[in-house]
């Protein structure tokens, strides 16, 4: 995102379910079931924010045109108040993890230091790693890894 410094921004996501929201870790996890007409019973769906916001809002919000559809129920919408650095810019890294009881949830855990944030997304036994640099502008970082195919 571009803009200037100490413009706000404000990133909705509308998972579709209508009954809640749980808080995992605030700022950080939160889980919906997607029971708004949903095409597969027992599905939810995890939001992680790699970019930790400034502060997340759970509101209800009409689902559809009201005036074609007076009835439609209402849905939870997320929305993620961040801010602009002294650069005027953003980069933001939001994971969206759709599971059931057939595709468990993975364990996501914040990464941070001075260079990038990000999640380590553990699904055995497989670990994913999301980055997110803090500065485009800094010096390159690396790191190492070993790289194993499970059979």
């Amino acid at each position: 995102m571009a803009g200037k410094e100490g413009d706000e921004i404000q990133n909705y996501l509308h998972p579709a379910s209508e009954n809640g929201v749980a808080i995992i870790q605030d700022l950080f996890e939160y889980t919906a079931p997607i029971d708004h007409y949903p095409t597969v019973e027992g599905t939810e769906v995890t939001i992680c924010y790699a970019t930790i916001p400034e502060k997340i809002n759970i509101n209800k919000s009409p689902s559809a045109a009201q005036d074609r559809y007076p009835d439609y129920p209402e849905h939870n919408r997320l929305e993620a108040t961040y801010n602009m650095n002294t650069n005027g810019e953003k980069s933001i890294t939001t994971i969206v993890f759709p599971h059931d009881k057939k595709i468990q949830k993975p364990v996501f855990e914040k990464l941070t230091n001075e260079n990038y944030e990000g999640v380590t997304i553990t699904h055995e036994p497989i670990k994913d790693f999301v980055l997110n640099v803090k500065d485009p502008e800094a010096s390159l970082f690396s790191f190492e890894a070993k790289f194993c195919w499970p059979k």
